[in-house]
Formats: structure tokens, C-alpha cells, sequence
């Protein structure tokens, strides 16, 4: 055999081989793949079908809470302490229920009424002492009880001009009214006192007026103190501010 023919019988047993070795695959690949047997088609999974999962990245934001210094205050009970009534009428600054001397009339007895009622006398708008002068309508008494308010009007308008306060007897006063201890009198000076020793707490002198009854005076500035008898050993039953005048 020559060469020529030696490598075409070559040539023809490899491409046998090959072709055996192709069938030989199909043949058991048709065998071993359950796909195939079953006739089920083939799925091509594509670039838009694939599914990407994407991790969330999850931003926890820490928020750090520092406890407040909460400072608790307990406020102590608040005591409301009303303030006591002004006295009904004061010998030293001559005010009637807290009211100064020179305050209107009107004012002064819209307080008195309010407190005690209607008034227990009224003089009206006369003429006074006939020994003060002035005109014939310009001084005017209004009584509660034992405490008698004058009011003036001569040369300005209607106004609180003095009062006077008459104890008499120990005892004796218009329940309805005022009463003795309504009144405050000088420190140092109190309803059982003679007329001596009121003087001598007050630093005056003793007056007296020797009329139809003897009279013993203590005048002040404002205030004055009287007793009956002319010796100044019967208590005072009397006091009044700016209010000494002999028609009393």
C-alpha cells in the first residue's frame, strides 16, 4: 500500500471516530435529561428577567436623650390675713372709719350708713353756735348712737369738720350704735381714767368751765377730753376732735 493510500485510510478512521463520538452524545443525552424526555421547552433566562436583590441599607439615626434636671418647687401655702377695720373714729388723727378730717360729706355718711343704718338724728343745715358765726346754713349733726359727726360747708364744700363721742354713765351708750371700745383714745388713756390722770398722760393742762355744770377740759391739737366737776377726780365720759365750743 502506498504512503498516499496509508493516510487517506487514516484520515477515514479518524472521521469515523468523530462521527461515532457525535452520535454516541445525542444519543445519551436524549436518554439522561428528563427535559427532553418530558418534552418540556427549554427556559432562557435573559438579562431583564433576572431578578437583582438589593441589600436595603437601613440609616438607624441614634437619637441621644439626656434626662432634664427637673427641679420640683413645692410653693408654701399662701395665707391671705385680711386687714382689721379701720376704728370708727380715732382722738388722735380725727378719722371716722378710716376717713380723714376734710372728707366729703356724702362720703363719709354712705360709710357710717353702710356699717350702722340710718342715722338716729339729723340737724339739718342750720347755723351752729351762734358764737362760731357764719352764715345760718352751714353746719349740719348726724348721730349714730352716741357718736355725733359734724359736717361744714361754710367757705368750701360739705365736709367732715369734727365729731364727738359722750360715754356718759359707764355703760350708757346706744347699743345700736358705736361703742366705747369703737373709739380709740391716746395710747396711755382709757375709758376709767379721771380727768387728772388723762392730763397727765396727754401732757396738758387742765380747763375747766364752771357753767350750769362744772366741766373740767384737756385739749390737744385736735383732740379733747372732758369730765364732769371742776376737780379733775370724776372719770371722762367725753371726747372729741376739734370740737370744743363753749355752745357744748
Amino acid at each position: 500500500m502506498t504512503r498516499r493510500e496509508q493516510i487517506l485510510a487514516a484520515a477515514v478512521l479518524v472521521l469515523a471516530g468523530i462521527v461515532a463520538g457525535v452520535l454516541l452524545v445525542l444519543v445519551t443525552g436524549d436518554d439522561d435529561d428528563p427535559d427532553t424526555q418530558a418534552g418540556a421547552p427549554s427556559t432562557t433566562t435573559s438579562a431583564a428577567d433576572s431578578t437583582t436583590t438589593v441589600a436595603s441599607s437601613t440609616t438607624s439615626t441614634s437619637t441621644s436623650t439626656t434626662p432634664s434636671s427637673t427641679t420640683s418647687t413645692t410653693a408654701a401655702p399662701t395665707t391671705t390675713t385680711e386687714a382689721p377695720p379701720p376704728p370708727v373714729a380715732d382722738a388722735d388723727s380725727g378719722e371716722v372709719l378710716g376717713l380723714e378730717i376734710g372728707s366729703p360729706f356724702e362720703q363719709v355718711l354712705d360709710a357710717m350708713t353702710a356699717v350702722y343704718g340710718a342715722p338716729d338724728s339729723d340737724t339739718g343745715w342750720n347755723g351752729g353756735c351762734p358764737l362760731d358765726g357764719g352764715p345760718d346754713d352751714h353746719e349740719r349733726r348726724i348721730s349714730f348712737g352716741n357718736l355725733s359727726l359734724r359736717f361744714d360747708r361754710w367757705e368750701q364744700p360739705a365736709q367732715l369738720a369734727g365729731w364727738r363721742y359722750q360715754r356718759g354713765a359707764a355703760g350708757s351708750f346706744d347699743p345700736d350704735g358705736p361703742s366705747p371700745d369703737d373709739i380709740v383714745l391716746h395710747p396711755g388713756v382709757s375709758w376709767n381714767q379721771t380727768g387728772a390722770e388723762v392730763a397727765a398722760v396727754l401732757g396738758v393742762d387742765m380747763e375747766t368751765y364752771d357753767g350750769i355744770f362744772g366741766i373740767t377740759f384737756i385739749i390737744t391739737d385736735g383732740a379733747d377730753y372732758r369730765a364732769e366737776g371742776l376737780d379733775g377726780t370724776t372719770p371722762f365720759d367725753y371726747v372729741g376732735y376739734r370740737n370744743a365750743d363753749i355752745c357744748e
